[in-house]
């Protein structure tokens, strides 16, 4: 019983020194992070043009430097059952889940090359 309670404990410790520390995220203005409010403004819009020309939804988070400078959702995670169009859609927010299917390559795949140029190794 103690030598269990010993390796318990033992084990616990040993493994709280792998533990990593995760920022956390705090909310900023655009301007406090660099960035120009009127692009992100123009963004906006240009965003609420795609969803008036019929694209379903878009759901973007902007992060700087530990700071969610932009969190919003466009248009609506569910438009249509089938082919009816619903009489009360329901809206996208920023909780909204998608289903990804097969563009988690692609995602993937900017990710990885978003961390390889941030650490400049390549251009």
């Amino acid at each position: 019983m103690k030598f269990t309670l010993v390796a318990t404990v033992l084990l616990t410790f040993s493994l709280s020194a792998f533990a990593v520390e995760y920022p956390v995220l705090t909310t900023a203005s655009p301007d406090q992070v660099g960035f120009d409010s009127q692009k992100l403004h123009r963004l906006d819009g240009w965003i609420q043009n795609q969803i008036d020309a019929g694209y379903p939804s878009i759901n973007l988070l902007v992060i700087k430097d530990n700071h969610i400078v932009l969190q919003k959702a466009w248009g609506y995670a569910k438009k249509y059952d089938g082919s009816t169009l619903l009489a009360h859609p329901i809206r996208a927010t920023t909780n909204t889940m998608y289903d990804l299917a097969s563009n988690t390559k692609m995602y993937a795949t900017n990710f990885a090359l978003q961390k390889l140029v941030y650490e400049g190794k390549i251009d």
